[in-house]
């Protein structure tokens, strides 16, 4: 599979790096570049969003799974006019597209830092971890 960069969904403007293939962890890889400042995962509160002052829990991961949802669409958009893509990865970058593809991008993002965190990284169980 071809390796690909993404489109501008990081939080911060930036490109994503090349490095994220085309494949379930370079979805997971994807979130975490482009969301790195702004979601924390801890197994044992779930979600967390950055709101400009604390690390907010996501009920449901709505909002977590809506960021997911973003920078897979932007992979796809840039994807149809990314060159040296084979169909194998046309048709990857197509079932990313569904909800299941976004939980599971999600899924593999919350094993990785700095998304992944413990809750008694939190200062007092909501806000910033220590050292935000």
């Amino acid at each position: 599979m071809a390796r690909g960069l993404v489109g501008d969904a990081r939080s911060d403007g930036k490109p994503h790096p090349a490095w994220a293939d085309y494949t379930h962890r370079g979805n997971g890889e994807r979130v975490v570049d482009a969301h790195a400042n702004d979601l924390r995962h801890a197994p044992e509160g779930g979600w967390f969003e950055w709101d400009g002052k604390r690390w907010a829990p996501d009920p449901g991961s709505k909002r977590a799974l809506k960021r997911a949802m973003d920078t897979l669409v932007a992979m796809a958009l840039e994807a149809r006019t990314s060159p040296g893509l084979d169909a194998d990865d046309h048709k990857f970058i197509e079932r990313s597209q569904s909800p299941g593809e976004w939980g599971s991008a999600l899924t593999t993002a919350s094993l990785y830092a700095p998304i992944a965190t413990s809750f008694d990284a939190f200062d007092d169980g909501r806000d910033a971890p220590k050292g935000h």
